[in-house]
């Protein structure tokens, strides 16, 4: 019976820096307001509509959508700065 190798052998550097990439953006998402993360979940997680997120929310549309390209732009500032 041959050994399963898999377990024994160290993630790739390709696995490691997607790894770290992944804490760096939850990370970022962790930091922005409750509103704003909440919107950037439901919009690139939930594959939400903007109009279905302000339905949800019970909010006009622009105020959706205002929200998220700022939540982006903090996203982007954050991602920057470690970068």
């Amino acid at each position: 019976m041959l050994a399963d190798t898999r377990e024994t052998q160290p993630p790739s550097e390709q696995a490691l820096l997607k790894g770290e990439r992944d804490r760096l953006i939850r990370n970022a998402l962790d930091n922005l307001p409750e509103l704003q993360q909440q919107t950037v979940v439901m919009k690139m997680y939930g594959n939400l509509t903007f109009q279905q997120i302000a339905d949800a929310l019970d909010e006009p549309l622009s105020t959706v959508s205002s929200r998220y390209q700022r939540a982006l732009k903090a996203l982007r500032h954050s991602l920057e700065e470690l970068l």
